[in-house]
Parts: structure tokens; sequence; C-alpha cells
């Protein structure tokens, strides 16, 4: 129901915006010469100056996005990497301060940027252990979609991969392995 909405709003945007534009052409060729090749120039510039301060929001605020996610996966990796090395195996307590510290960090700074996917994604992810769902596959299938939902927020909207195709990045899986992922994943 939304794309409807929005295919609406935009094809009624085009309209309008033809029927302006057609206008403002009709009353440029009634103007002298020069007074419409000054107006011109000027509507020019102006579009020209909004749509690079357009880019360069957009760019900041991809930067920032980008900042704060990789900020808020920071202590699950370095978990990883400690696990794949085999270093800090005799800490099984809590995690240090320092990635308690960071996580709670980007987690404030995340709720003025990332998206709601994220948002909740995260969340989720975070309370797993707190809800007694201490399965590793669905730990797993957590992360990855909340990986996932980062990369859709970065840009990547029409990704094809899947949550199986994240969890590859981190876990060495053989063909029957990939199956059964995808199989419990669906």
């Amino acid at each position: 129901m939304k794309k409807i909405g929005f295919v609406f709003l935009a094809a009624l945007l085009l309209v309008g915006t033809v029927a302006v534009v057609f206008s403002l052409l009709y009353s440029f060729s009634k103007l002298p010469g020069p007074f419409a090749t000054i107006i011109a120039g000027v509507v020019g510039f102006l579009g020209s100056k909004f749509y690079e301060a357009y880019t360069q929001d957009k760019t900041r605020l991809f930067e920032k996005k980008r900042e704060i996610y990789h900020q808020l996966i920071k202590p699950f990796r370095d978990v990883l990497i400690n696990t794949k090395l085999k270093k800090d195996t005799e800490h099984e307590g809590p995690l240090p301060d320092e990635f308690i510290k960071g996580a709670i960090e980007a987690a404030f700074d995340s709720m003025f940027y990332a998206s709601d996917d994220v948002i909740k994604l995260y969340g989720e992810y975070r309370s797993i252990s707190v809800n007694g769902l201490v399965d590793s596959d669905y730990n797993l299938k957590s992360l990855a979609k909340l990986l996932k939902a980062m990369r859709k927020d970065l840009g990547n909207k029409y990704s094809s991969i899947d949550e199986v195709d994240i969890l590859k990045l981190f876990i060495n899986m053989d063909y029957a392995e990939e199956a059964m992922y995808r199989e419990k994943f669906k």
C-alpha cells in the first residue's frame, strides 16, 4: 500500500513540475532576452547550490551512519576475532569495560542516525541472552539480519545477498551446512 501511495505522489510531483516548467518557459518567452538569460542563470546557479548541499548532506549522513554501525558491531567483532585467534579464552565473564562503553556510546548515537530496522534488530540481538535464547543458530541469524539491515541502510537496498551469504564471511561452511542454514533461516 505504501508503494502505491509513493508512486502516486511521485507521479503527481512529476506532473506538477512539468506544468511549472512549461509555465515558466512561456513567461520567459515574453521577457526581453537579457532578463530571461539572467533569470535562467540565477535559477541554474541556485539549483546547483541546492543540489550540492543535498549531496554533501547525504555524504555526511552516510559517513556518520557507517561510523556508528562500525562502533555498534565492534564489540561483537572483537570477541569473534579473539575467539578465532584463541586470544582471551580464559576470559569467560562479562565483556571488558571498554567494549561495553563503546557499545553504549554507539547505541546512543544510533538513535539519531540508524534506521528503524537497525535499531529494532540491534535491540533484539542484544537481548538474546537475557531472553534465554541461547540457541547458536538463532544468535547467528539475528546477527546476520542486523548486518543485512545495516547494509540496506547504507545504500545496498537492492542487494541479493541473504543472511547465509553474510554468515559465510565469518564461518566456513560446506554446501550441506549452507543448505541447512538456508532452510533453517526461512
